[in-house]
C-alpha cells in the first residue's frame, strides 16, 4: 500500500463507509427536510409558492443544512479526519504519505473533487469496491484513504455518534468561560 496509515489501522471496507455517510446526510439534511415540509404545508391548494414567512423558514432551514454539512466536513473531519459518522463507525479519513488524519484544507478539497466522483456517472464513488486501496476518484486526487480503527462488526455506536457531535461544542463556544461551563456540564451527566 505504500506508505502504512497505520500498524493498529486497516483499510475500510465499502459498507461502513456507506453507512457513515448515510449517517452524516442524515445528520445534515433533516433541516431541509423540515423545510420542505413547512413549505408544502404553507401552500393553498391551487397555489405554487408559499409566500412570507414559510419561505423565509425554508430559506433559514437550507442555510442551517448547509453550515452543518460544512462544521461536519471541514472543520470536524478536517481536524482529526473522523466526520458525525465516522466517528460513529470508527473510520478516519487519513492523508496516505504519513497516515495522519487530513487537514481542514484536504477535507475541503477531497468533498469538492466528489464532484468529479459524481461526474463519472457516480463511479466514482464506487471505486474502493475494486480498487486496492479501497479509494474513490476524490480520494486518488487528493491521496486519503479511509481507515478503521478497530472492529466495526458491532456496527454503529449511538455513544460515539453522541460523542462526536458532543466534541462540536469547541465550534459554537463564545468565549473560554463559555466552552468551561460546557465541559462541566457535560461531566455532571
Amino acid at each position: 500500500m505504500g506508505a502504512s496509515p497505520g500498524a493498529s489501522c486497516q483499510l475500510a471496507n465499502f459498507g461502513p463507509r456507506v453507512v457513515a455517510a448515510l449517517i452524516d446526510g442524515a445528520l445534515v439534511l433533516w433541516p431541509i427536510l423540515l423545510g420542505v415540509v413547512v413549505f408544502m404545508a404553507g401552500t393553498d391548494e391551487g397555489e405554487r409558492e408559499p409566500e412570507g414567512f414559510p419561505r423565509l423558514l425554508v430559506f433559514i432551514l437550507v442555510f442551517v443544512s448547509l453550515m452543518l454539512f460544512t462544521l461536519n466536513r471541514a472543520f470536524i473531519q478536517g481536524n482529526g479526519g473522523q466526520s458525525w459518522g465516522k466517528t460513529a463507525l470508527k473510520l478516519r479519513l487519513v492523508r496516505l504519505a504519513d497516515g495522519q488524519p487530513v487537514t481542514q484544507l484536504g477535507a475541503v478539497g477531497r468533498d469538492f473533487l466528489h464532484l468529479v466522483d459524481a461526474l463519472i456517472f457516480n463511479i466514482g464513488f464506487l471505486w474502493p469496491l475494486w480498487d486496492e486501496r479501497r479509494q474513490t476518484v476524490a480520494d486518488k486526487m487528493v491521496r486519503t484513504v479511509v481507515v478503521t480503527e478497530g472492529p466495526t462488526q458491532d456496527g454503529p455506536s449511538w455513544d460515539r455518534l453522541v460523542t462526536g457531535i458532543r466534541s462540536t461544542r469547541m465550534y459554537f463556544a463564545a468565549s473560554p468561560a463559555v466552552a468551561a461551563e460546557a465541559t462541566r456540564a457535560e461531566s455532571r451527566t
